[in-house]
């Protein structure tokens, strides 16, 4: 996804060390550990926190209520998770996932906090000089690094967690990626018609990656979180709708506008019983 997932294997290498060392590390040689990933101090604490809530204590670390309350989170954070699954406190390795995947995307939303932001005028004209220029290769890097935090915006409508939140945000920077190369390629010649928003073509085919990986890449058990995720993200969106038209979405407007089928749309309708749309 980016540097920030690259230190998942390091992190793991270090709770090795701390198992051999008897569960004790020194905050020094932690810092120079991930002094190549170039992470902030504050970074740095989530990490300190993340550690200690899997029962590592660490040596050189002045007593900090922040990084004491965020190791009570994780904490907390991982124990609710087990319960909600039925798993019993002894799972210890379902609850190092869970805490790390939370710090993982914490880590990343951090990173990207720093990104310039774009109007929505502002992110058109990009776009157009993508699809209308040539040499746009430092423009279209651009453009893709800005737009990221609404990659993982768009991710968190699905309201999931852990993992599949990580993968969704994985799914989504590769659609955002593929849209802008296919702009560039080919321009707005597609099936949302010559005369579609590109900003809406972008979303729309960022949106298109998540859902693949929900329908193709969630084994059978976990269907039921599948269409739950995506029951969140089409009441979201059908919100999102109203809020812009003024009224409800058609069950083929809303089909359109978050590019799942009417039929998918439908059997999400019935699931959650809410009225999502309007038969006008």
């Amino acid at each position: 996804m980016s540097k920030e997932f690259d230190f998942k294997d390091a992190l793991s290498d270090l709770l090795d060390q701390a198992a051999i060392n008897g569960n004790r590390l020194k905050a020094s040689d932690i810092e120079f550990y991930f002094s190549d990933l170039g992470f902030s101090h504050e970074q740095l604490n989530h990490i300190y926190a993340y550690l200690m809530a899997s029962g590592v204590h660490i040596d050189g670390l002045d007593d900090n209520p922040q990084i004491e309350a965020e190791r009570d989170q994780f904490a907390k954070a991982a124990h609710d998770s087990m319960e909600e699954q039925g798993k019993g406190s002894s799972d210890s390795e379902k609850k190092e996932e869970k805490v790390e995947d939370s710090m993982i995307v914490k880590l990343y939303e951090e990173e990207l906090a720093e990104v310039e932001k774009m109007t929505r005028a502002e992110e058109r004209e990009i776009l157009d000089k993508i699809i209308d220029e040539e040499n746009i290769e430092q423009i279209a890097k651009a453009y893709v690094e800005r737009k990221l935090p609404d990659v993982v915006k768009i991710a968190r409508e699905y309201k999931v967690e852990g993992e599949y939140l990580e993968e969704l945000i994985e799914e989504g920077n590769i659609g955002l990626m593929m849209a802008v190369k296919e702009l560039s390629e080919q321009g707005l010649d597609t099936d949302l018609g010559e005369d579609a928003d590109p900003v809406e073509f972008i979303e729309d085919r960022i949106s298109k990656a998540m859902q693949d990986y929900i329908d193709n890449e969630l084994t059978t058990s976990d269907q039921g979180n599948a269409m739950a995720a995506k029951a969140n993200f089409v009441s979201d969106a059908a919100k999102r709708y109203k809020e812009e038209h003024g009224e409800n979405p058609t069950t083929r407007e809303l089909a359109l506008y978050t590019n799942l089928t009417e039929e998918e749309i439908g059997d999400i309708i019935r699931l959650t019983s809410n009225k999502l749309v309007t038969d006008k």
